[in-house]
């Protein structure tokens, strides 16, 4: 399976499911398995095509868990969930090969790595099970990558970074078709510079399908001054914005809100004279 056959001819949705303590917006509501199958199951009734879960949060200024608590976390939902949902493809959201191999073995479709890959023991597993790759661009680790994040020319520095992590994942083995890009929004980023990149977002799309991750991120925050609980309005506004313009896929917190802004958007879209 590719990217192309998860939403054919629009925006697919990625549910965001969080089996943490400590994410910044959902941390420790879905921390045990069977509060995490209760969630991933009302996103696909809701409408998403991908739940990503992840057993390690990557907000700014978090701290790295040791794996085994990460496999802990993440191995025995996505197993659940493969057992017994079908019609949902399962991402797993990890930087360690380890957990990684484990997470394919127990039937993820996808592996998204926020440190874009740079592992080359991530690359071939991905490679090894021909599974999909989602190529994210940070600058720095989550605890440091808002530390005063510098860009001489931010929008070549970002895409240069994820062409050249796709061009090792093609040489470690990783098929171009299963290869899906992410710049990062609010990974090493001012708030302007999200915004710069959203306003750009096709140009990152020549080569590679695009995934956008900007559900409730204080980028959001700044701009229209409100606290997370505050922020769908904004991150719709996103959504809405990003299906129009070459993007393949969403990863959102909020799934039946988008997809049914997403809905009209693109409607709308296919009307226009």
């Amino acid at each position: 399976m590719t990217i192309n056959d998860i939403a054919p001819g629009r925006c697919g949705i990625m549910g965001i499911l969080n089996v943490t303590p400590d994410s910044f917006y959902d941390g420790g509501k879905y921390n045990n398995t069977a509060r995490a199958v209760k969630r991933a199951v009302k996103m696909k009734d809701e409408g998403a095509d991908i739940i990503d879960i992840g057993g390690q949060s990557t907000r700014p200024g978090s701290k790295s868990v040791d794996s085994v608590t990460e496999g802990e976390r993440v191995i025995p939902v996505i197993k659940e969930l493969k057992s017994s949902v079908g019609g949902l493809l399962i991402s797993c959201d990890t930087s360690r090969p380890e957990i990684a191999r484990e997470a394919l073995e127990a039937g993820a479709d996808m592996i998204n790595d926020v440190t874009g890959f740079k592992n080359k023991k991530m690359r071939v597993a991905v490679a090894d099970y021909n599974v999909m790759a989602v190529i994210m661009h940070m600058q720095g680790t989550p605890e440091t990558m808002q530390q005063k994040p510098v860009y001489g020319n931010l929008l070549k520095e970002v895409r240069g970074f994820l062409y050249e992590r796709a061009r090792f994942c093609v040489q470690d083995g990783v098929r171009k078709k299963n290869i899906i890009i992410d710049p990062g929004i609010g990974f090493g980023k001012k708030p302007e510079d999200n915004l710069n990149i959203l306003a750009n977002i096709k140009y990152y799309a020549e080569n590679y399908p695009v995934m956008i991750g900007a559900s409730r991120k204080s980028f959001l925050g700044a701009l229209l001054e409100l606290e997370v609980e505050e922020r769908l309005a904004g991150s719709l506004a996103v959504a809405g914005y990003c299906a129009t313009h070459r993007v393949k896929i969403l990863r959102v917190h909020d799934v039946k809100e988008t997809v049914e802004a997403v809905s009209v958007t693109e409607e709308l879209t296919k009307r226009k004279s």
